[in-house]
């Protein structure tokens, strides 16, 4: 797990984390995997190497959400903690025959390392670039980090994660050639790229 762990979080491409992922699970049989959130009753395929998931699964979880493994045939649903509010949950495919429940626990706490990841990762990913050559998040999360303000409380007023609101702000200090977020903060606001940026949620333009 330490180890998974520690790879997880040197990955910066979702393609390298999702092939490491789908690895480790082939070990127990598993041939193919997708993260689905429920949001507003709604199920999106979020990442995985599953190019989509059945309708009828998608239809199930949206009505009646599960708060722990199940196991049926051909398939394993994994319910995983999301910092958002929405259920989300990593859907495996091609194990033929149930789990003993050490090797489920391990599975569960791998899925668990996964989706945080590979989570942040489809955040920074959605980021919208602007003139300055900076993501408009990143911009935004340099703004908000100007004014005080934690990772934390940047995720919420984002709605981002902390991971990915770090991924954004260590990849602003490396395109500035900063030495620090403060250094980063100040370069980006004596360019202008800070001005006129919301402080209090996502609801910037890009510029």
């Amino acid at each position: 797990m330490a180890d998974f762990h520690m790879a997880a979080s040197r990955t910066d491409e979702i393609s390298a984390l999702t092939a490491m992922f789908a690895d480790m699970i082939a070990a127990m049989g598993i041939t193919s995997h997708g993260c689905l959130a429920i949001v507003d009753d709604e199920a999106e395929l979020r990442f995985g190497d599953a190019q989509a998931l059945p309708h009828a699964l998608h239809a199930r979880l949206a009505d009646t959400p599960l708060y722990a493994p199940r196991q049926e045939a051909g398939l394993v649903i994994i319910p995983v903690e999301s910092w958002h509010e929405e259920d989300l949950y990593l859907c495996l495919f091609g194990r033929s025959e149930a789990l003993g429940a050490a090797d489920l626990a391990r599975l569960h706490g791998w899925c668990e390392v996964y989706a945080t990841y590979a989570g942040a990762l489809v955040e920074r990913a959605a980021d919208v670039p602007t003139a300055s050559g900076l993501g408009l998040v990143q911009r935004q999360c340099l703004a908000q980090f100007l004014f005080g303000r934690s990772d934390i409380e940047i995720g919420d007023c984002l709605h981002l994660s902390p991971l990915a609101v770090r991924g954004h702000m260590e990849d602003a200090v490396s395109q500035l050639g900063a030495a620090s977020r403060a250094e980063a903060v100040s370069l980006a606001a004596r360019r202008g790229w800070l001005a006129g940026l919301p402080v209090e949620g996502p609801r910037a333009i890009a510029q």
